[in-house]
């Protein structure tokens, strides 16, 4: 008997110790991943349903418009939520209430042995680039956004083969209907929607297949890359920031409200003068970037009080974020931000929060920073139109994914409902489970 309970034990412990995915907020096209279309103003746990499976580890994941996508260290994508276009590339266009793999077949078949290590999310497209840097793409394609040298949308992935050449892709980002990517170099392609200039080749010209992106600066490389709904924030390796594309309402930061066909350098526009920046994130229209010291300057739409800066203001020039508070993960949304304090490692977020999305079970505007509930500890931020997903480490140590807010039902009105579970119970249920099987085996 000794040595049954002590198995129980162990996978008890293993249960309780593994990473997590949970969610929170409306749940009209499936978003939440729980299995049903169910909102929740407090969270439930994606891992207790879909295709987790017993062992995983999650490596990155992004949001888009009322889905989400996460690649798991086993290089296979799970994805949930909107799958109105195929951008989900299950081969339907139905949504996923639970989450489920991307299938291995077509250009995945299992004898390929393609290993997906980060997914890139458009409003209605998705991304992949897998560990060679290829890069394959599925959904809505209107605007040739797929980089498949068509305006065919599809329900299945496609490997994007014209354009790249023998470059190797690292990362990227996309917006409503354009999107860009990088090598390993650093050099910058893009594809889809050009109309604002958001592909910085220095034309208002589309295009369904990768192009260079010539316009950017001699001798600059990118290091990372944030998408708008129309436009583009650019970290390069030099440590200067730029922006191109539309500007409507100052997400530039150039101090203008002209769109601009070619990246402008905003390095020294307004607070970025005064500070290193680590990191670029970018809403529908307006963005923000981390500096090294762990404080956030934002600009451009402030409608929702997106910048954090205690009113509802908008600026075109990049202003210093007034709080005591310091970051060290920084993302938005469409038009909401959450941080990752420094100090605390618990979430705190402003801007829209109508549906609760920064996650603070308060449906108020947030003007500034203010914490998230519960105290999560987080790690890893990917925040959607009106939902959020986070990685991280609450008070007990667990790996968390959860999500905050989301859209409304499908009666267009707000239906919020909580529900009894949280990571505290959910802890305290597996220790003291752990316990109970610890002290019969003695």
């Amino acid at each position: 008997r000794p040595l049954i309970l002590t198995v129980v034990f162990l996978l008890v412990l293993q249960h309780c110790l593994s990473d997590r995915i949970i969610s929170v907020g409306h749940n009209s096209q499936g978003q939440l991943g729980i299995g049903n279309r169910v909102s929740h103003f407090e969270y439930s746990l994606l891992s207790s349903s879909g295709d987790f499976g017993s062992s995983w580890t999650l490596t990155s994941m992004c949001a888009g418009r009322a889905y989400g996508a996460f690649v798991l260290s086993t290089g296979r994508v799970l994805v949930t939520g909107n799958n109105g276009f195929g951008q989900l590339g299950l081969g339907t266009f139905s949504d996923a209430l639970s989450p489920s793999y991307i299938p291995q077949t077509g250009v995945f078949v299992a004898s390929a042995n393609i290993k997906i290590a980060s997914a890139i999310c458009g409003y209605y497209h998705l991304i992949l680039v897998d560990t060679n840097g290829a890069v394959y793409a599925s959904g809505r394609n209107s605007e040739g956004q797929l980089g498949l040298g068509n305006l065919e949308g599809r329900n299945r992935f496609a490997q994007i083969k014209n354009g790249f050449s023998s470059n190797k892709i690292k990362g990227g980002c996309a917006g409503d209907a354009f999107t860009l990517a990088y090598d390993e170099e650093g050099t910058l392609f893009s594809w889809g929607y050009g109309r604002w200039g958001q592909l910085a080749n220095g034309t208002i010209s589309s295009s369904s297949s990768p192009i260079n992106a010539s316009s950017v600066p001699a001798g600059e490389k990118i290091s990372q890359l944030s998408c708008g709904a129309d436009f583009v924030i650019a970290l390069m390796k030099s440590g200067k920031v730029y922006s191109w594309g539309h500007n409507a309402g100052g997400q530039l930061g150039n101090g203008a409200l002209v769109d601009s066909y070619v990246p402008v350098d905003i390095s020294a526009s307004g607070s970025l003068a005064s500070y290193t920046p680590a990191s670029v994130t970018a809403g529908y229209a307006f963005a923000a970037v981390l500096t090294t010291s762990g404080n956030v300057i934002s600009w451009g739409l402030n409608d929702e009080g997106q910048l954090g800066a205690g009113n509802r203001i908008a600026t075109a020039t990049p202003t210093l974020v007034s709080t005591t508070v310091t970051f060290s993960e920084l993302k938005a949304g469409f038009s909401h931000i959450i941080g990752c304090n420094s100090a605390t490692k618990k979430a705190q977020g402003w801007g829209r929060n109508l549906i609760g999305q920064t996650g603070d079970l308060d449906t108020n505007l947030a003007y500034s920073p203010r914490s998230a509930y519960p105290d999560w500890q987080c790690q890893t931020l990917a925040l959607g139109d009106d939902f959020s997903y986070a990685f991280t480490k609450g008070n007990d140590g667990y790996g968390l994914v959860g999500t905050f807010g989301s859209d409304v039902d499908e009666s267009g009105g707000s239906r919020l409902e909580r529900t009894s579970s949280s990571s505290s119970s959910v802890m305290i249920m597996c220790l003291l489970m752990a316990l109970i099987v610890a002290v019969l085996s003695l």
